[in-house]
């Protein structure tokens, strides 16, 4: 079956192709692991951070190199969670940089 492909913004001009598949098994919230927000499972790496790190270096290769213990899935699976959750995962962001 082919996979579908998309083009969707992050921030900004900021684009990401993300492949669309069901997440539900990567992809998890447990209220006791940084506080519900969505997280790879099996890491406390939340799609934040990978989506952090795909703003600064702009490919997989550059979110995998920084995060090892991840997947390419884990990766494709955290952005396409963020294109269909983005005002989520920016009031994420946000709260987390405001922290700093």
């Amino acid at each position: 079956m082919p996979q579908h492909v998309e083009c969707s913004p992050l921030q900004d001009d900021t684009r990401v192709a993300t492949t669309h598949r069901p997440t539900a098994g990567r992809i998890v919230s447990n209220p006791d692991v940084l506080g519900g927000e969505p997280i790879v499972r099996g890491t406390r790496l939340a799609v934040r951070h990978i989506v952090l790190i795909w703003r600064e270096c702009g490919s997989e290769h550059g979110v995998l190199a920084a995060y090892r213990q991840l997947t390419e899935r884990d990766v494709r699976d955290a952005l396409a969670y963020c294109t269909d959750h983005r005002a989520e995962i920016d009031r994420h962001i946000a709260a987390n940089l405001a922290e700093e």
